[in-house]
């Protein structure tokens, strides 16, 4: 930690060339290194022997150890350790590259707050804590994000032997709220069309998604390149580097409208206002939510990718048939929606019943009088 004195003197002395200061949410200063528009290098604390060593290494043009972020990493340390597990042949290549950037996100956190920590000293409860301190936001799903990251990464460094015990070894995942994204209703598609119809962008747009099932990073990457013969062939970018699964199914004569009445790109064809592809799967969501907004439609891009196989198997699709559309790997993510779908034609079978033992009992002639039905005693 930077003592007052060392911090003073900071604000007295101007840095050396092509360094600059930042603050971090910490409340920490950091120190960068960076040439014009070049690549930004993060620099041990200023006033250090490290820093000299770093800056005058950046000086040279020499790497120097870290992570996005990180500082000079001394070994056994948790900065060490994420340096040395990213270059593990399962961060590199079993774990898909946006998967990757997502966790080297959370790395980058952890490295900022505790780098210098020995992962020795590491134990379960300081995991349980930080675990804990994650599951009071995001419904969970951000303690369980954190768990992801770093119980595969102390596996490798107890595999390595740079631990006696693995302290993720016996903590659990919590518990989610699961509040998924609300899928779109066939009202809902047909507001968005009346709103926005064939041959407009927006319109494209939603029909990519409906009858691709593609997520919104991969749709702004279709393109005419990808369909043949009346057949979509793409390989979805959140798998490309681990299972590289590549969806192929029919385009659809709805998709197929939409693309030869819309003025599209060629190598992508969703465009913005400009006639340029979408910058990211983030841009053009911030885009279409607009759009819905526009139709008064509350769902969202990522609502499309679950009413496409809802309906699909609510029509007889099968689970591989599923798998082979939506670039699934498992059959978990398929089975979801054939067994939501089969008890939707089971209940709506044995309501169809009930509905028939129902008629067939009230074609009883019926009568308010009391021992109606009954033969009468003659008098």
């Amino acid at each position: 930690m930077m003592s007052p004195s060392t911090f003073d003197a900071l604000m007295r002395t101007r840095l050396p060339p092509n360094v600059t200061r930042e603050k971090t949410r910490h409340e920490r200063w950091v120190f960068y290194y960076r040439v014009g528009k070049g690549t930004r290098v993060r620099l041990p604390e200023y006033g250090t022997t490290e820093f000299d060593e770093a800056y005058q290494a950046a000086l040279l043009g020499k790497p120097i150890s870290r992570i996005r972020g990180a500082t000079v990493a001394h070994q056994g340390t948790l900065r060490w350790l994420v340096i040395e597990y990213k270059k593990s042949t399962h961060f590199r290549n079993e774990i898909g590259v946006e998967t990757q950037k997502r966790r080297d996100a959370i790395f980058q956190g952890m490295v900022e707050k505790s780098g210098d920590s020995q992962i020795s000293r590491i134990t379960s409860k300081t995991i349980v804590d930080a675990r804990e301190k994650r599951a009071t936001t995001g419904r969970g799903h951000a303690a369980n994000a954190f768990m992801k990251a770093i119980k595969p990464m102390f596996g490798y460094a107890k595999a390595r032997g740079w631990i006696e015990t693995d302290p993720c070894r016996d903590v659990d995942f919590v518990k989610t709220k699961i509040i998924g994204h609300r899928p779109w209703g066939i009202d809902d598609v047909q507001r968005y069309e009346e709103r926005h119809p064939v041959g407009t962008m927006a319109n494209l747009a939603m029909r990519i998604l409906l009858f691709t099932g593609l997520r919104r990073s991969d749709a702004v990457l279709l393109g005419r390149q990808h369909i043949r013969g009346g057949v979509v062939r793409f390989r979805p970018s959140k798998t490309s580097g681990t299972s590289a699964v590549t969806v192929t199914f029919t385009a659809l004569p709805p998709l197929i409208e939409a693309i030869e009445k819309t003025k599209t790109g060629d190598l992508a064809l969703l465009t913005t206002e400009s006639g340029k592809p979408f910058e990211s799967g983030n841009s053009f969501g911030n885009w279409f939510r607009e759009r819905c907004e526009e139709a008064s439609v509350p769902s969202r891009a990522h609502g499309l990718r679950k009413t496409g196989p809802t309906l699909a198997a609510q029509a007889g699709a099968s689970a591989s048939e599923l798998m082979a559309m939506w670039g699934w790997s498992t059959l978990a993510q398929a089975e979801h929606y054939t067994k939501s779908a089969s008890k939707e034609i089971l209940g709506g079978s044995a309501a169809s019943k009930l509905m028939a033992g129902y008629q067939t009992e009230n074609a009883i002639p019926r009568t308010l009088e009391t021992g109606a039905g009954m033969e009468r005693k003659e008098q």
